[in-house]
Formats: C-alpha cells, sequence, structure tokens
C-alpha cells in the first residue's frame, strides 16, 4: 500500500525483500514494539515478533509510561501485542 502512494506521488520505495524479528517481552514499552514493528510491515518487509516461551498467537502485554509530573511517571496498561511466530521456529539465515 505505501508503494502505491508514493508511486502515485512520483517516487518508489527501494526495498528488497527482507525478514526482521523483533524480540518482544511482557510489559515492554508501547510504542517500542507497535511503531516500528507496523512501519516495516507497510515498508512490505516480513516482520515476525517473538518472545523466548511463548507461541503465535500469544499476547504480550504493553506498558505506556505517562509523564504526569516532572519528577515521576506512572506506568498504565498499553495495548495487547499479538505474537506473530514461535521463538524456535525462526530461521536466521532467512
Amino acid at each position: 500500500m505505501a508503494g502505491v502512494v508514493v508511486a502515485t506521488l512520483g517516487n518508489t520505495i527501494g526495498t528488497s525483500p527482507t525478514s526482521k524479528e523483533f524480540t518482544a517481552e511482557d510489559y515492554m514499552e508501547d510504542y517500542e514494539i507497535a511503531v516500528p514493528f507496523q512501519s516495516l510491515e507497510v515498508l512490505e518487509c516480513h516482520v515476525d515478533a517473538v518472545y523466548h516461551n511463548k507461541n503465535a498467537g500469544d499476547i504480550c502485554p504493553t506498558a505506556v509510561h505517562d509523564f504526569e509530573g516532572d519528577q515521576t511517571y506512572s506506568e498504565k496498561s498499553g495495548h495487547n501485542f499479538k505474537l506473530t511466530a514461535k521463538f524456535q521456529d525462526i530461521d536466521a539465515s532467512t
């Protein structure tokens, strides 16, 4: 989809077929996983999110750190991030 939008504007996206893996964890920062993951998907990269003791389809809860004052922040629940692959099934050579 991004390629169509960029091509309409008269440019191209120079990506080659590539694979990326993100190692996820429970209560990771919400935007630190969601934004890069979705950005690479928009660029038509194959992206997997894995966690060492969970399966594809399992959920990792995320956290949002909200700065409510100058001295401290609070931690709130973020989105439930769905894993896309099993750690043991990832082939790093591809």
